[in-house]
């Protein structure tokens, strides 16, 4: 991807980089994301996106870490994601202890664009179970920073970026 951006340029990667993001189908049902990814990509230095991608290919195996994981975690893929497969997915799930696994049909790499009234409903959903489980295990009745913190999640999923 570095050569590709060195040699035919940021539109050229941009482009390329759309194509791996979104499922085939968000390229007719959601085009204004489609586009503002592709703007953003447009937007971004080529040393920032050549510095980003070689990061990415250096960095270290982490899958091995995965079980000791004591938090609870949403794993959140698309059933077309090419860059995270569904079966990556399954895998950290099956190895992260307390993990929920959300497929968000019809969505490639970027699901929370392509199908955020689905992706929004899964994380406040995951959100109250993990709110209503550290309110039994907490000594304390009422705990106003989750509850504050549940309150601000529901605000900012009720704005649609796009």
């Amino acid at each position: 991807a570095v050569e590709n951006i060195i040699t035919n340029g940021v539109l050229n990667y941009a482009t390329e980089s759309v194509k791996n993001l979104f499922s085939t189908g968000s390229f007719s049902t959601n085009k204004p994301a489609v586009s503002l990814v592709k703007e953003m990509i447009l937007n971004t230095s080529e040393l920032s996106l050549c510095s980003t991608l070689l990061a990415l290919s250096a960095r270290n195996e982490t899958c091995t870490d995965l079980p000791g994981i004591n938090v609870p975690v949403l794993i959140f893929v698309g059933s077309e994601d090419t860059i995270t497969p569904p079966v990556y997915a399954q895998f950290m799930h099956e190895n992260i202890k307390n993990s929920t696994l959300q497929v968000i049909e019809g969505a490639g790499h970027l699901s929370n664009l392509e199908n955020s009234e689905v992706f929004n409903h899964h994380l406040l959903l995951f959100f109250d179970s993990v709110y209503k489980n550290q309110l039994i295990s907490s000594h304390s009745p009422d705990n106003t920073i989750l509850r504050d913190l549940r309150n601000k999640l529901n605000m900012l999923l009720s704005f649609r970026s796009i």
